[in-house]
């Protein structure tokens, strides 16, 4: 996820590669999804996967999803902080 978020964020901050975002994404997460499904059980997002996997007690890559769930509310709170 976070090289989508860099190449999109490369894509467009130039005008002639911004209007090509959509397929950009569309593409990166359909092969994440077709590269990791089979590991993952299909989910790329970290926030739709934790609790199903607290319910199923199934706890191999928990402990990558909570990574991803800690670095994004950290971000978040530094971009809050920032802000005001």
């Amino acid at each position: 996820m976070a090289l989508i978020i860099v190449l999109v964020g490369v894509f467009l901050s130039v005008p002639r590669l911004a209007p090509r975002v959509p397929w950009l994404v569309g593409g990166l997460i359909g092969a994440a999804i077709a590269g990791l499904g089979t590991v993952t059980g299909g989910s790329v997002n970290p926030a739709r996967q934790f609790g199903p996997a607290v319910f199923a007690e199934q706890f191999g890559f928990l402990a990558s999803y909570a990574t991803c769930l800690t670095g994004s509310a950290l971000t978040a709170g530094v971009r809050i902080y920032r802000a005001s």
